[in-house]
């Protein structure tokens, strides 16, 4: 209910990635839009590289609801995502539940069509075998082959729903260890291959470059099937551009309001790197701050000494030592630092400053890379926000 003092529905930060019902709210990325609908047929696969929080999902969501809208391809409604150690037949089940389940969702009257009443019985009873405990090096086969004709069957049952290309599915491996198990990752890299190269079926990967480890593993197998294209932070004014329509959206009333002032935006902008998780989830946490049914936008003068008060209370109930906030406020200053430099500078010593760098990259405010025989520290966005750091700052 806070929202509705400036007001509005909900939260207009909301993290989530919008559906098929809200391509309106979608802003910018033309180049790399251009670049998604410009892939050949041909290419049977799209990896979109990516880091956490730059709306890679919603980018996703955007191009193959599109062409559903259009009838190119048909879209679950939801994409899938891949985990370390995950089994392969486990995922490819996965895969088909939730095809059979969009299907279902989406034309009502499906469920008395025989074809399809046939191909959720075979599923039934693959997903039964699929989830028995004990499974033989033979009986994997069979149930591999199984998989396929299903994926097959649903894909035949799409085309006869007037999709002309197929399917399109989107796979997040976001999450991917990628130090996994090698036995592991080398069994569902070689099993996944046939599968990706299914006949009207096209498949959007979004992860980290690592992703090409287990889509191109020698020279000239999946290559000539991939396009890839890097995904760069939005630009500050289609943030402020997406706030806006969201605003609009949301609004109870011409008198509704955006919490957060756009020189905050822009201030969080700079701070985490063009991150919308890490902006949206800065944003909603300074307008909930308010109690009462205080009105007025908050200003950076309010929101400054507000994130240092967020990060000082979370540290203190978690028992952070004193040389916590000396190192913070320093890596902030210096952008980055190795221990070294950071306990000569603070006069302490080594080991001990060595600890309070442990416990904080624990804690997930900061990162540390090995550059040649040093740990270089970084400060993490909450902690730049924080403190201030001239970074920050809008010029």
């Amino acid at each position: 209910m806070i929202w509705r003092r400036w007001g509005l529905k909900s939260n207009p930060y909301f993290l989530d990635p919008f559906d098929e019902t809200a391509l309106d709210l979608f802003v910018g990325r033309g180049s790399e839009v251009l670049a998604l609908q410009s892939v050949p047929e041909t290419r049977s696969i799209i990896f979109l590289e990516t880091t956490n929080g730059l709306g890679a999902t919603s980018l996703g969501n955007f191009l193959r609801f599109g062409l559903a809208q259009r009838k190119f391809y048909f879209t679950p409604f939801a994409e899938f995502k891949l985990h370390s150690r995950q089994d392969f037949l486990n995922f490819i089940a996965s895969l088909i539940d939730g095809l059979n389940w969009s299907v279902r969702q989406k034309y009502l009257f499906i469920s008395k069509d025989p074809q399809f009443l046939e191909h959720e019985a075979k599923s039934g009873r693959f997903f039964a075998a699929v989830s028995a405990q004990t499974r033989s090096e033979y009986k994997n086969q069979y149930l591999e082959s199984e998989a396929k004709e299903l994926l097959e069957g649903i894909r035949n049952i799409v085309l006869k729903l007037g999709y002309g290309s197929g399917i399109l599915i989107q796979i997040s491996v976001q999450g991917l260890d990628f130090e996994w198990n090698h036995e592991y990752f080398y069994e569902f890299r070689e099993k996944i291959r046939p599968i990706l190269l299914m006949s009207g079926y096209k498949w959007l990967f979004i992860g980290p470059k690592n992703v090409e480890q287990l889509l191109c593993y020698q020279k000239g197998l999946l290559a000539a099937e991939l396009s890839k294209i890097k995904l760069k932070p939005l630009e500050l004014q289609d943030i402020q551009e997406i706030l806006h329509r969201r605003k609009e959206r949301l609004a109870l009333n011409q008198h509704a309001r955006l919490p957060v002032n756009a020189d905050v935006i822009g201030y969080l902008y700079a701070a985490c790197a063009g991150s919308l998780t890490e902006i949206f989830a800065a944003a909603a946490k300074l307008a909930q701050s308010f109690d009462g049914y205080q009105a007025s936008e908050v200003d950076l003068l309010t929101a400054k000494p507000l994130m240092t008060e967020f990060l000082l209370e979370e540290m203190q109930k978690k028992g952070f030592p004193p040389l916590s906030f000396e190192i913070m406020k320093y890596l902030v200053c210096q952008h980055h630092a190795a221990s070294g430099a950071i306990a000569a500078h603070l006069k302490k010593r080594r080991p001990n400053v060595s600890k309070v760098l442990r416990i904080l990259c624990r804690a997930g405010l900061l990162r540390m890379e090995v550059h040649g025989r040093n740990r270089i520290y970084y400060p993490l966005p909450e902690v730049k926000l924080a403190f201030n750091s001239e970074t920050a700052r809008m010029e």
